[in-house]
């Protein structure tokens, strides 16, 4: 089993992948190819996302003068810059890139600030 740090030391790359769809009611197959791109996150976008992530809803347990080293120190703080671009053999294209920084919650206190949260991406809301 991968320790979290070596995971996504391991993920960092370019991975690719072809998919067969089946449209059993319809009688037909469609394919589609997709490249990855995985690479780790870089310190200026590790502090990009802390303080859009302070000023909106969360509040960092660091002192000042520590956080340059938290955010440049992967076992504190791993992450991951992705993006992927599809394309089907009928010529269709999907792409979206994302970057995700994972903090744990001994870093993190709740926050001082009035006001509600702000809502999640469309891709991390839950229906019910």
């Amino acid at each position: 089993m991968l320790s979290f740090k070596d995971f996504f030391i391991t993920c960092a790359g370019t991975w690719t992948t072809e998919r067969t769809y089946h449209f059993v009611t319809e009688s037909r197959l469609e394919r589609s190819y997709t490249e990855y791109q995985v690479q780790p996150l870089t310190a200026a976008d590790k502090k990009q996302i802390l303080l859009l992530s302070e000023t909106a809803t969360l509040q960092l347990q660091v002192a000042k003068n520590d956080f340059s080293a938290l955010i440049e120190d992967q076992d504190n703080l791993p992450g991951f810059a992705i993006a992927f671009n599809t394309r089907s053999e009928t010529g269709e294209t999907v792409a979206m890139s994302l970057q995700a920084l994972f903090v744990a919650d001994s870093l993190v206190v709740a926050s001082t600030t009035t006001g509600s949260a702000p809502l999640l991406p469309i891709a991390a809301q839950i229906s019910t």
